[in-house]
């Protein structure tokens, strides 16, 4: 599969009791320009329980325990994935409300509340993630694995501050491509058909 072309692939599960869901699309490598405002989308999409694939599929029409999604970006290349399990009864009405959710995003239909509330908790959690020999160790670890410019540790919060709306809604329609989806449906047959 391109990185260009989506798709649709059934998992049978025999005796599973409930369906699996996942859907991604390419995205940024590490060290690309987009890659925290990709980062502020991500966490708007799915990237916590205050999201908007939590609150909709989980707070607001019950289809599942959880939503979220992951933004794994590499030296190379990346991918922004979410996923969701659901009881068969529910899958018609969860693939529904996930494309809706991801089209919206598309769209770039984001609004001010949300992009300030994703980037003060990501602002905000950083330290946490410096903290300790550990921390430090990671993010140095990544800064050499992703050939990131040196300083970027400390000019990040700093960065992401700066991020627009405008901005988010550019690398938004940059990135996520609906038609570029993959999915990944696994499950017992008959909810399959």
């Amino acid at each position: 599969v391109s990185s260009n072309a989506g798709g649709v692939w059934l998992v049978e599960r025999p005796g599973a009791e409930q369906v699996s869901i996942a859907v991604g699309l390419m995205a940024t490598p590490r060290n690309h320009p987009d890659f925290l405002p990709l980062r502020v989308v991500n966490h708007i999409l799915g990237g916590g329980a205050s999201s908007r694939l939590f609150t909709q599929l989980r707070d607001r029409e019950g289809l599942t325990y959880g939503a979220y999604s992951r933004l794994d970006c590499g030296r190379w290349g990346g991918d922004l994935t979410a996923a969701l399990t659901v009881a068969p009864e529910k899958l018609s009405r969860a693939l529904v409300s996930l494309s809706r959710e991801i089209n919206r995003l598309a769209s770039g239909d984001i609004s001010l509340v949300e992009s300030k509330h994703s980037l003060h908790y990501l602002v905000g959690s950083f330290p946490q993630r410096a903290c300790g020999l550990a921390g430090v160790s990671s993010l140095t670890t990544a800064a050499w694995m992703h050939d990131l410019p040196s300083g970027v540790w400390r000019d990040y919060q700093s960065d992401l501050s700066a991020l627009s709306l405008d901005r988010l809604v550019s690398v938004t329609k940059k990135w996520i491509r609906p038609e570029s989806l993959c999915w990944v449906i696994a499950g017992p047959p008959k909810a399959l058909e």
